[in-house]
């Protein structure tokens, strides 16, 4: 039988990333598989809605520099742009966490 924690921590996990998010220069270009990347997966199990395309349900671009047409676009329409460390951050804290923490700088 779990305990309550054990059950506290697997319904919050599932609300940690409750956005959708869209990666930019985190994989290699042109990978067949993206969804089985670490880091799509541990988005995907706190919550997130992962995606290679721009959508206009994306909050987050996860990327590691500025200078895409994905990361341009957030910036020209007021999402997120974070480092990859965000996902991970968030994953370990079960919440989401600072967007400022992680932002991709100049």
């Amino acid at each position: 039988m779990k305990s309550k924690l054990e059950i506290y921590l697997h319904l919050s996990k599932g609300r940690s990333l409750p956005d959708a998010i869209l990666f930019s220069r985190v994989f290699p270009v042109g990978e067949a598989n993206p969804h089985l990347h670490p880091l799509w997966q541990t988005a995907e199990q706190f919550g997130a809605k992962c995606t290679n395309q721009i959508d206009e349900q994306v909050t987050h671009v996860v990327a590691n520099s500025l200078g895409t047409d994905k990361v341009n676009w957030a910036r020209n329409t007021g999402r997120f742009v974070v480092h990859p460390g965000w996902v991970e951050a968030s994953a370990l804290l079960y919440r989401r966490a600072s967007e400022q923490d992680f932002a991709v700088k100049i």
